[in-house]
């Protein structure tokens, strides 16, 4: 069946960590879920440090696009430098 995930669940709906359960993906085995034989920690609440950090001025695809455009800036600046100096550079359009 197309978009099958393989994820077979017990009859109640949700995994208690009882069971193995295995994760297929086009008939293959990809994880395996097992339960733990030690009691769980809850994890430490990072509400305090949440709310002293400042707002986000813009989203974080135009920060990844603005550090890529300034790698590639700097890389051609690199590049007039060294042609200034004469010294050859690898062509990485090719």
């Amino acid at each position: 069946m197309a978009g099958d995930t393989g994820l077979r669940v017990p009859a109640a709906g949700h995994w208690d960590g009882s069971d193995e359960v295995i994760i297929l993906r086009r008939d293959r085995p990809v994880a395996r879920l097992v339960g733990i034989d030690r009691e769980m920690t809850p994890f430490v609440s990072r509400a305090a440090l949440r709310a002293q950090l400042p707002p986000m001025r813009q989203s974080a695809d135009d920060d990844v696009r603005e550090a890529q455009a300034l790698t590639i800036e700097r890389a051609l600046d690199a590049d007039v430098e060294a042609a200034a100096l004469g010294i050859e550079t690898l062509d990485l359009e090719r």
